[in-house]
């Protein structure tokens, strides 16, 4: 390897501006050029239309414990997680980490307004700061390996296109396209792990005490967002601070030990006092202590049968096979022609895991990148001779630290690639500059190599991010449909079935047509924290409205109702009904009686609303009799997905002394459905 600079030792100052320019220059034009996927995947991502502040159910945890924070405490509201939920002493915590709630304070200390609604410009900032991060470890690590060798234009071009693949090459772009709290906590991850090793790098080639700061500053961010990678970079922390003190290549930093050993101390003490504050230990939390595990015997069973833990060196096979199958992504004539594999992996051996799913691997995804990386690795750690050497050697250990957790977790998901972005990064930045100067006379065939391989890596991980998500609507799931039917209907037939009733279950993407299409359903596939209510179709969207299932009922209020006034029957199945129900005179609220008890528990009433003569409303009830999920919309109320129960359901006629109800309840088929069908039926006759 070629000598660096050191801190006792500079290159010329022009010459290093210089070069610093055509690559920063140029890796902006990169990042410019990548925006718009990834500006997509966040606010569009077949909406058919731009959501800056699109909303889910697991979206809002990090308000929740913001509002928290303002009142100046941990515990949020009971019940507010659901089973997310962990209960210390009568009080409901998250186990997500502080930063991306901090983010979100001078938000939610002036307006409500946007409550459960800012993961999606949080994963895209978080993406800005990955996409910036990852060009400046591009651009450290090439001045240690190379030196300041002046760029050729080839070699200019491809560290760009290598920095693309890093940023939309890998699983990053599948979690700006889920905007939950899980893959947030994923993205901020990765944000904050890269920009804390380029300070650290950029400290070591130019040691200051404004690095040292802004090293404090991302340390803390980073351990405090993800506790799991948190632990890796405290390390590194602390490794650097005993190279500074004891060795021979790292005495001319000797006088900062101090300082990484302190920032270490702080970050660690800084978790610690959450963890505490929180769970009432110093690290981690309790299983046994969420909600789910608590209602859920799956969930107990699996950790009975783990030692009350969710890591285990048992995982690791099973973990190695889900994230390094060379089948992990296969190629097929259905839109966007590149899908994650239908099947989870299988268990090895007798091991229970708490959940698997179908995830793409890095081998299939991220070739290149994971073969750069594996070089590097070996590289730098077998071969490091030179103090800046040594200091990228910790580094890189420390990043694969970073993916131990996530190996033996009892637990597979795709967002969990998230973990080896780091190491891929510092890893695949090592290995791309090393083999360069190696194969000097060779190098343009090799960066042609890159270029074309990292053009390869974007489009295969933009295409998987643009297929169906865990947080997608009804919406979203019916505009990818639409365009999966016009772009490639031979290939979407084999995905459809036609059938009398819903499986609880089928394989992600399945498409099953009810009858003549009654209804036309859609699978996310089997997800993880089902409802205890078995026979609702959690994972299945309705692509168009089932036929019958919905009624629009226009209200005119003729006497303004009091206490005691009959309730209006609106709709009906079993026992279960729903109804207008006067609480005071000229107030009531539309109620559920009867409803079939589930886990988690969902609103069965709405908050009261004014109803006097003259007064005019609607509510809309969906009753599917599919999906046995009730939704109900009316006066600026919303009661959605009440699990229905059985029995037949109707919409009976409305009479009332105190009001008028038109009922208009829509027969027509959807065009998606016939267009759909019409497809399918015509294979079989070929």
């Amino acid at each position: 390897m070629l000598e660096t600079a050191t801190p006792s030792r500079r290159q010329s100052e022009g010459t290093e501006r210089s070069e610093l320019k055509r690559f920063v220059r140029a890796l902006g034009i990169t990042n410019a050029m990548i925006f718009l996927p990834a500006f997509w995947l966040t606010f569009g991502d077949w909406r058919g239309r731009l959501t800056f502040f699109p909303t889910n159910e697991q979206a809002n945890v990090y308000d929740l414990q913001g509002r928290a924070l303002l009142s100046g405490h941990f515990n949020v509201p009971t019940g507010s997680l659901g089973v997310e939920g962990f209960l210390h002493a009568g009080k409901t915590y998250t186990y997500f980490g502080v930063f991306p709630s901090l983010l979100r304070l001078p938000i939610l200390a002036v307006t409500h307004s946007l409550d459960g609604q800012m993961t999606a410009v949080s994963l895209f900032l978080a993406w800005a700061v990955t996409c910036v991060a990852t060009g400046a470890c591009l651009l450290l690590v090439r001045r240690i390996i190379r030196g300041n060798v002046v760029a050729s234009s080839l070699e200019l071009v491809t560290t760009c296109a290598l920095s693309a693949a890093m940023t939309a090459g890998t699983i990053v772009p599948s979690l700006l396209a889920c905007p939950r709290v899980y893959e947030e906590d994923l993205a901020w991850s990765i944000a904050l792990g890269l920009s804390l090793l380029a300070l650290m790098l950029r400290f070591f080639l130019q040691p200051r005490r404004r690095w040292l700061v802004g090293i404090a500053a991302v340390a803390i961010a980073a351990v405090m967002t993800r506790g799991s990678t948190g632990v890796a970079w405290l390390l590194a922390l602390v490794a650097l601070g005993l190279f500074c003190q004891f060795s021979r290549h790292g005495v001319a930093w000797k006088p900062f030990a101090k300082g990484f050993f302190g920032i270490a101390l702080a970050a660690g003490g800084l978790v610690a006092l959450v963890s505490y504050l929180k769970f009432g230990i110093l690290y981690g939390f309790d299983e046994k202590d969420q909600v789910w595990t608590q209602v859920y015997a799956p969930r107990r069973a699996f950790l009975a049968a783990n030692g009350g833990t969710t890591f285990g060196l048992q995982f690791l096979p099973t973990n190695l096979l889900a994230y390094f199958s060379p089948v992990g992504l296969f190629v097929s004539g259905l839109f966007p022609y590149f899908q994650t594999p239908v099947n989870a992996a299988q268990p090895i051996g007798h091991v229970v895991f708490d959940h698997i799913l179908p995830t793409q691997s890095l081998t299939a995804s991220a070739p290149m990148l994971l073969g750069l990386s594996l070089i590097g690795t070996i590289a730098v750690v077998a071969k490091a001779t030179t103090q800046m050497e040594c200091v990228l050697r910790i580094l890189i250990v420390a990043t694969v630290l970073a993916t131990g957790p996530v190996l033996i977790f009892g637990y597979i998901a795709p967002r969990y690639l998230g973990d080896f972005v780091p190491w891929m990064v510092l890893a695949g930045a090592s290995g791309f500059f090393w083999l360069a100067k190696k194969i000097e006379q060779k190098a343009a065939l090799f960066f042609k190599a890159v270029i074309a391989l990292s053009a390869l890596a974007v489009v295969v991980n933009v295409a998987a991010a643009s297929t169906m998500q865990l947080s997608w609507s009804k919406e979203q799931a019916t505009n990818f449909t639409s365009a999966q039917q016009n772009l490639s209907p031979s290939a979407l037939r084999g995905q459809v079935s036609v059938s009398p009733s819903l499986p609880l279950e089928a394989p992600p993407g399945h498409i099953v047509i009810v009858g003549n299409c009654a209804g036309i359903y859609r699978t996310l596939g089997p997800l993880p924290n089902i409802s205890l209510s078995l026979q609702e179709h959690k994972s299945w969207l309705p692509l168009a409205p089932t036929v019958g299932a919905s009624a629009t009922m226009s209200v005119v209020i003729t006497r303004t109702p009091m206490r005691g006034d009959a309730e209006l029957v609106l709709a009906t199945k079993g026992e279960m009904s729903v109804v207008l129900r006067p609480v005071d005179r000229g107030v009531a609220r539309i109620v559920i009686e009867r409803p079939f008890s589930q886990i988690p528990p969902v609103p069965t009433v709405t908050p009261p609303f004014v109803v006097t003569k003259g007064m005019t409303g609607t509510v809309k009830v969906t009753i599917d009799p599919y999906l046995q999920t009730t939704n109900i919309a009316g006066f600026d109320n919303t009661m959605e997905t009440a699990f229905a129960g059985p029995g037949a359901s109707a919409f009976p006629p409305v009479t009332s002394s105190w009001a008028t109800v038109t009922t208009n309840r829509p027969m027509a088929k959807s065009d998606l459905c016939q267009s759909i069908l019409k497809t399918k039926r015509s294979s079989a006759t070929h």
